[in-house]
């Protein structure tokens, strides 16, 4: 729908964002916008709804890259940045291109998710192949704050700090949960202060981007000041950290000894306590003569 918009809509259309999107056969013919169009794509290489790879009706998303960076007249290669793998667990990985110099300040943005699928990054509603690396929701934000109708607004772009990451902590458990603050239009190193539920804390200067804040701290999260290495910057975002105190998805730790090799295993529980047998992508816990048990979770 978006690029249908940019398409035969360009009058009113200053920049488009397509998530999990594509175009379809034919489009790059009729496709003539009235004025350069900044373009993102964010898009999964496992999608199976709406395939990164050319399909019997949708061109492949790299030709569709090709394809406005070429009509906005942008550098021919894109600049490719490998975005950091903040999070670990959600199975993908995101690789950011660009294409500058365009007609009227146009540029042309590909997260590209390697192993991803048809999902919107970074929400909290997480299924499999969704990536938690980027906040979609806040870049396409990022994108399109920079574009009115006559391109980019101000070739000085302000820097900008976003913090996001609603996460969870278990009320029995010692393991943080994670606020992510990422920046924009920025020169290292960058100087920030956050607030939790409005209470100041000390203040962080990083060169990393994007920052992970590791914190035991249950509220709301907040950027109240700003700047990089040159200016003062704008703030937005905000990220919730609440506690869990369901016994199902918190399990109390466990007293695991240190244990000598001569011992016997006398059964196999799970979570719940009951008796099992080996069972792949599961935690069990081994319970031993000597008093000892392990944790293990054996993958396929």
């Amino acid at each position: 729908m978006s690029y249908q918009l940019a398409c035969e809509l360009s009058d009113r259309i200053a920049a488009i964002a397509s998530v999990t999107g594509s175009m379809n056969m034919g489009w790059f013919n009729s496709c003539n916008p009235n004025h350069p169009m900044p373009v993102m794509e964010i898009h999964g290489t496992l999608d199976p709804t709406v395939s990164y790879n050319a399909s019997s009706f949708t061109e492949s998303i790299p030709d569709i890259m090709d394809f406005w960076a070429n009509f906005n007249n942008c550098n021919n290669t894109p600049i490719v940045t490998n975005v950091p793998d903040i999070n670990i667990m959600d199975g993908c990985t995101a690789e950011h291109q660009i294409w500058e110099n365009g007609d009227n300040g146009a540029t042309v943005e590909h997260y590209k998710i390697i192993n991803g699928g048809h999902t919107w990054p970074g929400t909290v509603f997480a299924s499999a192949g969704t990536n938690q690396d980027i906040n979609a929701s806040a870049e396409i934000w990022r994108f399109f704050s920079k574009y009115d109708i006559n391109g980019l607004i101000n070739p000085t772009v302000l820097p900008t700090a976003f913090i996001y990451g609603n996460d969870t902590i278990c009320y029995n458990q010692n393991i943080d949960a994670q606020v992510t603050v990422s920046f924009s239009g920025a020169t290292p190193p960058f100087t920030f202060v956050y607030a939790i539920n409005g209470v100041s804390q000390p203040s962080i200067t990083t060169t990393i981007n994007p920052y992970v804040i590791s914190t035991q701290q249950a509220g709301a999260y907040t950027v109240q000041s700003y700047n990089d290495a040159n200016n003062t910057g704008t703030i937005y975002g905000s990220a919730l950290v609440t506690v869990n105190t369901s016994i199902i998805d918190c399990p109390p730790p466990l007293l695991i000894k240190e244990h000598t090799t001569n011992k016997e295993l006398l059964k196999i529980t799970d979570i719940l306590g009951k008796e099992t047998t080996l069972k792949n992508n599961n935690l069990l816990f081994y319970i031993y003569n000597d008093g000892t048990v392990e944790k293990k979770i054996i993958l396929e």
